[in-house]
C-alpha cells in the first residue's frame, strides 16, 4: 500500500520502482481503474531526448484506464491524479522494455514522463460526449454535401449510414466481400476540388478490410468493371485527424472504376494462407 512509499523533493518513491511528483493538487475524483481518461503525454530521456509526446499533435490522448496500460508502471502516480493535475513521473527503463531496450537506452536507465490529465470519465460520459461530437459533425457534413451535390446538380442514392453514391456502370459478377482485395483505378478529392489521393490511371490493389468505412461500403456496392462516385462524410472517412493532405474533418469525393476483384485479402505476415472454398453459385 501507500504507506510503503517514500517521499523526497516532492517526489515519491514506489516499491515498484516508480517515482512521482505531483505538481498540481485539484480536488475532484482521482483516476480509478475503468475510467476514461483524457491526457497529454510525453516521454523522454533523462537528458530531454524526446521519445514520444502527444502534446505537439492538436487531439490529446483518450482511452480505458486498466491495469495493463504502459505495463502497469504509471498505475501507482496516475490513481493519485485527478482532472486538471501535472505530474512528472521516472519509471525504471527495465520495467517499461523488459530486456528489449532500445538502442539509446542501457540498463539502469529511467525514463521522464510529463502528463497532464485534462478529464476523468465514466464510460458513459465518454460515450455520450462521443456521441455528441459526431452528431455535430454529422449535421456539419451533411449541411456541406448538400451545398455541393445541389451546386453540380447531381442525383446520389443514400445508404443508412450516411454514404451518398452513384453508380455509372454496375459491372458484372459478384460484389466484393468485406475480407477481399478490389483492383480500382480512384482519384478523391476534397469538397473544394483539391485532389488528396490517385492511383494515377492504374489500377491498386486495395484490401477492403484496411478502407476507411466510407469507402469500403462504397466499393461492396460495385461489381468487376464497375464505376461510381462515392461521397464520405468525415465520420466515415478519417475523422477530425488530419492525414497526409486531408484535413481533419474532411468530406470526400472518390472516383472509382473497379477492374478486378481477387478471392481473399492477402495473409497476415507470417500466416499460412488457407485455400478458401469459394461458396458454390446461387
Amino acid at each position: 500500500g501507500g504507506s510503503t512509499s517514500t517521499s523526497s523533493k516532492g517526489f515519491t518513491q514506489t516499491p515498484s520502482g516508480l517515482s512521482y511528483n505531483i505538481h498540481t493538487k485539484n480536488a475532484g475524483e482521482k483516476a480509478k481503474f475503468g475510467d476514461f481518461l483524457t491526457l497529454q503525454m510525453q516521454y523522454t530521456t533523462m537528458s530531454d531526448s524526446v521519445i514520444f509526446s502527444s502534446y505537439k499533435k492538436d487531439k490529446p490522448l483518450s482511452f480505458k484506464f486498466q491495469k495493463t496500460l504502459f505495463k502497469g508502471i504509471l498505475n501507482e502516480g496516475l490513481t493519485q491524479m485527478a482532472a486538471g493535475d501535472s505530474a512528472s513521473f521516472y519509471v525504471p527503463a527495465d520495467s517499461l522494455y523488459s530486456n528489449r531496450l532500445p538502442k539509446f537506452l542501457k540498463e539502469g536507465d529511467k525514463l521522464k514522463y510529463t502528463i497532464s490529465l485534462q478529464k476523468i470519465q465514466s464510460q458513459a460520459e465518454y460515450q455520450k460526449e462521443r456521441n455528441e461530437v459526431k452528431a455535430v459533425r454529422t449535421t456539419a457534413d451533411n449541411k456541406q454535401i448538400d451545398a455541393y451535390v445541389a451546386e453540380k446538380s447531381l442525383k446520389l442514392e443514400k445508404t443508412a449510414s450516411g454514404l451518398r453514391y452513384a453508380i455509372s456502370a454496375a459491372g458484372s459478377g459478384e460484389t466484393p466481400r468485406a475480407d477481399q482485395t478490389v483492383k480500382m483505378k480512384y482519384t478523391a478529392k476534397l469538397l473544394n476540388g483539391t485532389e488528396v489521393e490517385t492511383s494515377n490511371g492504374e489500377a491498386k490493389e486495395m484490401p477492403l478490410n484496411r478502407q476507411v468505412r466510407g469507402l469500403r461500403e462504397g466499393l461492396m456496392l460495385l461489381k468487376k468493371g464497375g464505376k461510381g462516385t462515392f461521397i464520405i462524410p468525415s465520420t466515415l472517412a478519417y475523422g477530425e485527424r488530419q492525414r497526409g493532405s486531408i484535413p481533419g474533418n474532411s468530406v470526400l469525393v472518390y472516383d472509382v472504376e473497379v477492374t478486378d476483384i481477387t478471392a481473399n485479402a492477402a495473409p497476415k505476415k507470417g500466416g499460412k494462407s488457407k485455400n478458401v472454398p469459394k461458396p458454390a453459385k446461387k
